[in-house]
């Protein structure tokens, strides 16, 4: 009985993966060439029972992973941070500590330096709306940043040098839709969380850089 049940659920597994297959080209093309789609068809979905919903395209969250998955394997997310800023002094020393982690380590901060993204949009985004926090709403703005960040990212896979300006660019849909604002406004609103990342990356790598450096490490 228990030898059914195994492959029972080896069968679901890979039917899984069969169905990923096969939606996440049609959704990550539909993301990059439609950026207002993303907000709509989660609104759409969101009338429905919650098993019902995302059976068209794959989900948010589990386009945005297998796209991060896609960015670690084949572009280095934090290398190609810093080529933006090679000039930097001490950015060599701060990514020469980052390439002498072990691999469970590095794989653990370039997990952690994509999440940053979400998560510091997903503040924006509530900080913007300014009303009570709840459960559902962040999982809902969630959705909605997985959607937009997904094809920027997949696109920097191809452009890296580009990432920047692909994550800015779906956010100005993102916030021009979400919030009935005009397109200077969402520009500044998609804009915004970019400068303090960048602040917070040029500092953390400065000062680690500069540390490394003083102590000879």
């Amino acid at each position: 009985m228990d030898f059914v049940k195994l492959l029972q659920s080896i069968e679901g597994g890979i039917y899984e993966v069969v169905a990923w297959a096969i939606l996440f080209p049609k959704t990550i093309l539909t993301t990059i060439f439609k950026p207002s789609w993303g907000t709509n068809y989660i609104d759409a979905e969101w009338e429905k029972k919650e098993d019902e919903r995302f059976n068209e395209f794959l989900s948010p969250g589990l386009l945005w992973l297998l796209v991060s998955i896609l960015q670690i394997l084949f572009r280095d997310p934090i290398l190609t941070a810093a080529e933006l800023f090679r000039g930097m002094p001490y950015l060599p020393a701060f990514i020469e500590s980052i390439k002498g982690l072990k691999a469970e380590s590095l794989l653990a901060i370039k997990v952690l330096f994509l999440m940053v993204y979400p998560f510091i949009y997903l503040v924006w985004m509530e900080w913007i709306n300014k009303t009570p926090i709840q459960k559902s709403t962040l999982r809902r703005n969630f959705q909605i940043q997985c959607y937009a960040l997904a094809p920027a990212q997949f696109l920097g896979i191809v452009f890296p040098l580009l990432g920047f300006l692909f994550i800015w660019f779906y956010e100005v849909f993102v916030f021009h839709s979400e919030f009935k604002t005009s397109w200077l406004k969402a520009i500044w609103h998609g804009i915004a969380p970019q400068i303090l990342l960048i602040v917070a990356f040029l500092a953390i790598a400065f000062f680690a850089g500069f540390i490394q450096g003083f102590t000879g490490g």
